[in-house]
């Protein structure tokens, strides 16, 4: 932890208005690293870590990375909004993974926190018609 805090102070020291973009999200996880050691019953911290990592999933894919992060955000005691890690896998399922049935179960879990989260009802809105085909398949299949 002294190591991050370190590192964190001297990136603080520069003018944060002349950071980039990399060094801010840089800046972003290190604090969400000191801040997941120091209390790991703070899920916002690890919900945090996975959206940082996803969001950098156009150099490598590290989205089983992310979404371990988001599963241990949702098993923490303390989080402001328990309805984020449900719906960044969810957006993680659509968009890296184009696995539709997975994002839907997130956006369940999501609604089930926040019942109007309109993020969360179109994706299973839209999404309707492409599990419905994807069951008739599997029943052509059987």
């Amino acid at each position: 932890i002294e190591e991050l805090r370190k590192e964190i102070l001297e990136f603080t020291s520069k003018n944060l208005n002349t950071l980039n973009a990399e060094e801010a999200m840089l800046l972003c996880m290190r604090c969400d690293r000191v801040a997941s050691m120091l209390d790991p019953s703070f899920g916002n911290a690890f919900n945090d870590l996975g959206v940082c990592i996803m969001n950098q999933l156009h150099k490598s894919d590290l989205s089983e990375t992310a979404l371990q992060l988001f599963s241990k955000a949702k098993q923490c005691s303390r989080y402001s909004s328990r309805e984020f890690p449900f719906l960044n896998s969810a957006r993680l399922y659509l968009k890296h993974k184009r696995n539709v049935s997975a994002a839907v179960r997130e956006c369940l879990g999501a609604l089930y926190f926040c019942h109007d989260d309109r993020e969360a009802m179109n994706i299973v809105k839209h999404s309707r018609n492409t599990l419905m085909k994807a069951l008739q398949r599997q029943k052509f299949q059987e």
